[in-house]
């Protein structure tokens, strides 16, 4: 089992967020598929220290605002939060390709984990498909 350590998006489980594969911190992100109409397996980003603090920054700084009543803010023109900004700038992006069970206790209140874990298992079965077959977007 690997610790999760921050969970960014949540629907029916955890989508996105930061956790450990192999004593490596990774982003883990599920993503929707069209032609699955269904989420995909978790794609694993790996990360340094710093980014991974940046990370639990802006979420230390949505907290915050959420609880004082003010809406949060986010980073850019764009508004987009850190970790996707550190996923669209990895040289590693989606580097793994993992189904996931997770359990353990979060507060509900921002999904924050408490004690939290994932165990990774091997891909679902479709196979050894690229992060782009599996969306439907070809090798391009």
């Amino acid at each position: 089992m690997n610790k999760v350590l921050t969970i960014d998006d949540w629907y029916d489980g955890p989508r996105l967020g930061v956790a450990y594969y192999n004593n490596e911190l990774v982003i883990y992100e599920r993503i929707f598929s069209e032609d699955l109409d269904d989420y995909t397996d978790y794609y694993l980003t790996p990360i340094n220290v710093e980014e991974y603090t940046s990370i639990v920054k802006d979420a230390s700084d949505w907290i915050k605002a959420i609880k004082s009543g003010e809406k949060p803010r986010r980073v850019g023109s764009h508004k987009r939060t850190t970790i996707e900004i550190i996923l669209d700038e990895s040289e590693e992006k989606r580097k793994y390709r993992k189904s996931a069970r997770f359990s353990g206790e979060i507060n509900r209140q921002g999904w924050i984990p408490i004690d939290y874990w994932v165990e990774w298992l091997s891909p679902s079965g479709i196979g050894e498909k690229t992060y782009r077959e599996v969306l439907g977007k070809g090798d391009n």
